[in-house]
């Protein structure tokens, strides 16, 4: 095991292929989730997530109705686990 071993950096600039880049993906799948909810509630299906401790289910009027209290979890890091040592 090497002591002094520096931690490997994610690459601060934006990489050619987009399904590399990290802020891309993410950009995507905030524009994805929001399309996704506006159909649902489009089609009268009503929409379920988690939202300060509670699940909440908004309806189709907009209406949010908390349906549980959920148990807080520890943040996941994921730096701390992907540079965990192996020793």
């Amino acid at each position: 095991m090497i002591a002094d071993k520096k931690i490997a950096r994610v690459r601060k600039y934006e990489r050619k292929d987009p399904m590399q880049d990290t802020r891309k993906l993410m950009k995507f799948a905030r524009t994805a989730s929001t399309m996704a909810i506006q159909k649902q509630l489009k089609n009268g299906v009503p929409v379920v997530f988690v939202k300060d401790g509670n699940v909440v289910e908004v309806g189709v009027d907009g209406k949010e109705k908390v349906i549980k209290h959920v148990k807080p979890k520890k943040p996941f890091d994921l730096q701390a686990y992907l540079c965990q040592d192996s020793g």
